[in-house]
């Protein structure tokens, strides 16, 4: 392309990021990518010089040397002397994703690595699309982190009988709970990180034993309730409006309230895609 290629590289462009790929890697290959064709273009013409250059004086029978004036190329600008025209490329970055995480980058090259910062600032609403697994969790919220806490989504069934040392457990994890019988009499142990406290088992403590999954879409449902209206919130604190005024109102109802100064990723929209326990997948759109 060269210097012409080169005036024409303006302006933003979007390049998908595929997971467990990070950012700076895919920038520093687009980076690269540029270069490699910028640096493919035909060389121009290389410029003319005046050098003096000593030959035979034409028509003369004898020896005589002389001067002569002649146009010559300059070698200073190809591209074995002085290497590659093109060796740097400044490219922007509007946002940056996870390593683990896929989906869109905004990239920026000469006069729009300024309108990133634009972009930035008029908090565009971001959407995402997050798998999550019930009964794990890591230090760094995704799947290849470091297993920190490991428990069940459901709670086992009550049951049939109770025979001589039988044991049925909770399905948490943490604190063993169960029920059994010994000198014919059931007993029964409640949830609890202390020691084993044995009661004589009357069906009533184990109420909670009957429900096969605690985890149900309707009570997930209810949570993200609670998460966006709690974030619509703070949206609210954030944009420094008066919700007094007829302005303020009239923007709240339209949805085009924006954080006015820096502010944590705020969520607008949230709701479950596909619950299949123990897998979930859930759509949220957020503010930066």
């Amino acid at each position: 392309m060269g210097s012409a290629g080169l005036a024409r590289l303006q302006g933003l462009f979007a390049v998908y990021k595929p997971p467990g790929l990070k950012w700076k890697h895919l920038r520093d290959t687009v980076e690269l990518q540029l270069l490699k064709g910028l640096n493919a273009g035909k060389p121009p013409a290389p410029k003319q010089r005046v050098r003096f250059l000593l030959g035979p004086v034409e028509g003369s029978e004898e020896k005589e040397l002389t001067l002569t004036a002649t146009r010559v190329p300059t070698l200073i600008d190809h591209p074995l002397v002085r290497g590659l025209a093109f060796t740097s490329l400044k490219v922007g970055v509007g946002h940056r994703l996870d390593s683990q995480a896929s989906g869109v980058l905004v990239l920026g090259v000469g006069h729009g690595r300024g309108l990133l910062t634009d972009m930035y600032n008029a908090h565009l609403t971001k959407d995402y699309t997050v798998r999550g697994l019930l009964g794990k969790a890591t230090d760094d919220f995704c799947e290849d982190g470091r297993l920190v806490e490991k428990t069940t989504y459901g709670v086992c069934q009550l049951p049939t009988k109770c025979s001589e040392d039988s044991y049925q457990a909770d399905a948490f994890g943490r604190a063993e709970a169960g029920i059994w019988r010994r000198g014919g009499v059931c007993w029964w142990h409640p949830p609890s990180r202390d020691a084993w406290h044995e009661k004589p088992w009357t069906g009533a403590q184990g109420a909670w034993l009957r429900r096969a999954d605690h985890v149900t879409r309707e009570k997930l449902d209810r949570i993200l309730a609670v998460i966006q209206g709690s974030h619509q919130k703070a949206l609210v604190t954030y944009s420094n409006l008066d919700l007094q005024t007829q302005e303020a109102y009239e923007m709240a109802v339209s949805g085009v309230i924006r954080p006015m100064n820096k502010s944590p990723m705020l969520i607008t929209g949230i709701r479950c895609l596909q619950f299949a326990p123990p897998e979930f997948l859930l759509d949220f759109q957020g503010l930066p």
